[in-house]
């Protein structure tokens, strides 16, 4: 089994993974973490969908632009995981060069470009989940299916789409919105494992449609070991010790670090592995109070995620270089809402000149085709 090797200890991780062992279904057990599992005879066995390999396109192309999309979900969401390997992953998979590059500015700053940058790209996605107690709550079964549905069943169904889609990882945690965190740590320590090529990783979660080829374009050149974040600037939460870097932190629903900055957050500047306790102090008093301005909860993961950052470069001193929009300002590239949570909602999206609606007023409606000589599909 893999090591986990993100801000979380030794004694935390072994922890988490007995836990996780100990309330796993009996088909779960097949599943090997960051790995496609080993189908039963008796279930058929059916070709990996994810069939380019990045490392490949990278080695021969060291210039082109490799990224990999990680997407956190529960694991009894069907749902969602295939309307986005129908949607919007088939996109990334099918992307495979770019004309030019937009500068990605702050919202203040008019949207300048495409300036000539043509590459071979690649992308990668990854869907995370973790285990299920044989006695879960049974809301977290209501939200996605039935009452009464075989819990064990339904790992089989895992099971059958991770060998059906090969993108699928099984992480070693019990799932549960109170470790957010924890999940998200894992999820970047297995980027940083297994994606050592990509030259950005980015989280994107299941309420959210990013618009694949506009995005692709705005991703930065990068300069030789740039610590870079991009996407969304959080709503509320503020770097707390480096107000340089701009007035809010990243977080929500799409937000991505550079090779450099994945490096520096899942690891210590000697190699060795971070600790949970002293990332954790970085943002929480001893006593349990947050330190910034927010309870934890709902924010959790991406106090983290901020306290990770914050942490790891200044570990390093490092110069950080931040990318962070406010809607409407990332409307071509991704919109955020709960209609996406449903499917009539996500195909609407999807579809041709249709106009789908997100928070706070904002819409997208994606074009017949992409248009590359320009910034915007205004």
């Amino acid at each position: 089994m893999a090591t986990v090797a993100f801000a979380i200890g030794a004694a935390g991780r072994t922890r988490q993974q007995a836990d996780a062992q100990k309330h796993i279904s009996p088909t779960l057990s097949e599943l090997e973490y960051g790995h496609p599992p080993t189908i039963r005879n008796d279930v058929k066995r059916r070709a990996t969908k994810q069939v380019r390999r990045c490392a490949q396109v990278k080695s021969s192309d060291p210039n082109a632009l490799v990224v990999g999309f990680v997407v956190p979900a529960s694991p009894f969401d069907f749902t969602s995981r295939r309307l986005a390997r129908e949607t919007w992953v088939a996109d990334a998979l099918n992307l495979t060069a770019r004309a030019n590059h937009c500068a990605w500015r702050a919202s203040d700053v008019p949207l300048e470009g495409p300036y000539a940058d043509q590459r071979n790209v690649c992308a990668e996605a990854r869907f995370f989940v973790g285990a299920v107690d044989h006695n879960t709550d049974p809301s977290m079964i209501d939200r996605f299916l039935h009452r009464g549905d075989n819990v064990t069943q339904l790992w089989e169904d895992v099971q059958l789409e991770a060998a059906t889609n090969g993108d699928l990882v099984v992480l070693p945690h019990v799932e549960g919105a109170e470790v957010l965190a924890l999940k998200m740590a894992m999820v970047f320590d297995w980027a940083a494992q297994h994606w050592p090529y990509a030259d950005y990783v980015i989280k994107v979660d299941t309420d959210c449609y990013p618009y694949m080829p506009r995005l692709m374009q705005y991703l930065p050149p990068l300069k030789d070991h740039e610590p870079v974040v991009l996407g969304r600037s959080h709503p509320n939460v503020k770097w707390k010790n480096h107000p340089e870097w701009g007035s809010r932190c990243v977080g929500g629903e799409l937000y991505g670090v550079s090779q450099s900055l994945l490096r520096l957050i899942s690891r210590t500047d000697d190699g060795s592995q971070a600790d949970e306790r002293g990332t954790m102090a970085a943002w929480a008093d001893p006593s349990g109070a947050p330190k910034w301005g927010l309870p934890l909860g709902a924010e959790y993961e991406d106090l983290f995620a901020c306290s990770a950052i914050e942490r790891g470069v200044g570990r390093a001193n490092r110069t950080l270089t931040t990318i962070l929009l406010d809607r409407p300002h990332f409307g071509s590239m991704w919109i955020h809402s709960g209609d996406l949570k449903e499917e009539e909602g996500y195909r609407k999206c999807h579809a041709a000149n249709s106009t789908c609606y997100g928070e706070d007023d904002t819409s997208f409606s994606r074009p017949s085709s992409f248009a590359g000589d320009r910034c915007t599909d205004d």
